[in-house]
């Protein structure tokens, strides 16, 4: 892509410029080896005299920032976010031409936009429904009765599975497994009756599924991803699960069937929740932490309990949550224990 005048860079985020000349960007680069034409940014005050002592163009900062620096400024109130745009700017995912792969093999009854792109060797089933400047990358399967929306981008070797629906602007990456049979199973005197798994994986506009992540289809009713949702790589999903709006979960998070997880929620990586338990909007779990229960109150939680006989380990985790309560009973009895000595020892003088 061609450069981009700051002004006009200021003008795409909502910023504002601070500068004696309009100079000209051509990408993004961190403070080390930004060089001419390159735009970086400070997003804590104490990264500023690398960016100042950096050759970058300009800089995107914070109003209080901009003061002294010794190249033009993009003064914006979030740097992080202008960054983010800027870099969709200089950096356009790449798109492949509308159509259909030769080697595809796409349903009599399907329905494929004219605008969307089928890659090689895809198999799209019978009455999916494939939406306007939708990309599908080589290798996928998009079983039958499919919904998928406008402009979504699906990599390589994803499979979505029956009637699973997709909205607007999603993003897959590739290997992810949408819609595949919840971990369902009845006991019987001769092992497992699996139960069918007849519900949907629906997922909203806006969300974005990192690599290998597997989403499982409900038992009876949905599994529900909703609108802004960001899933990193391998996470697993179970059935009849729901994920509310903007919420972020990072890596080689388990999630267990019947999980009910609210809005602008984040999920650290490694977390693990059991399952039948629900956390309220705005809740924040530190990288592997255990949730065995519902959360009622938003907060930040941390904390896992290495394991031990499950006697033992009911006990201990009911016990590990009076901690604070004993030690202050602790410092409590001490005091008084001091007092007392004192008492003693002034009454033998």
């Amino acid at each position: 892509m061609a450069g981009t005048k700051l002004s006009q860079l200021a003008a795409l985020v909502n910023g504002s410029c601070r500068a004696e000349e309009d100079v000209l960007i051509e990408r993004v680069a961190p403070a080390s080896s930004a060089g001419r034409g390159d735009i970086t940014f400070v997003n804590e005050s104490r990264y500023l005299a690398s960016a100042s002592a950096s050759n970058a163009s300009a800089v995107i900062v914070r109003e209080p920032d901009a003061e002294g620096l010794p190249m033009p400024a993009l003064i914006h109130p979030n740097p992080y976010l202008a960054y983010a745009l800027i870099a969709q700017h200089f950096n356009p995912r790449p798109r492949p031409p509308a159509g259909i792969a030769d080697s595809a093999v796409v349903a009599p009854t399907a329905v494929v936009d004219p605008t969307a792109s089928v890659g090689p060797l895809c198999s799209i089933g019978a009455n999916a429904k494939i939406g306007a400047n939708t990309v599908i990358h080589g290798q996928c399967s998009v079983a039958e009765g499919v919904a998928i929306g406008s402009n979504c981008t699906i990599s390589a070797r994803v499979v979505i599975e029956r009637d699973c629906q997709l909205g607007r602007d999603v993003v897959i990456q590739a290997g992810a497994i949408i819609g595949s049979d919840g971990f369902g199973f009845a006991p019987s005197e001769n092992g497992w009756e699996a139960i069918p798994q007849i519900g949907r994986v629906c997922i909203g506009d806006g969300v974005h599924i990192g690599a290998n992540t597997c989403i499982d289809r409900g038992a009876l009713e949905d599994t529900v991803i909703e609108d802004g949702v960001i899933l990193d790589n391998l996470i697993q999903v179970a059935h009849n699960v729901r994920i509310g709006k903007h919420t972020a979960i990072a890596g080689k998070v388990g999630i267990a069937g019947s999980t009910i997880i609210g809005a602008h929620c984040t999920i650290g990586g490694m977390c693990k929740l059991t399952g039948h338990l629900s956390i309220p909007d705005g809740t924040h779990l530190a990288a592997d932490t255990l949730v065995s229960g519902t959360i009622k109150k938003a907060g930040a939680y941390a904390g896992s309990i290495p394991y031990d006989k499950i006697e033992s380990w009911r006990k201990n985790a009911v016990r590990f949550k009076q901690l604070d309560t004993m030690w202050k009973r602790l410092k409590r009895a001490e005091t008084e224990l001091d007092a007392l000595r004192t008492a003693l020892q002034d009454d033998n003088d």
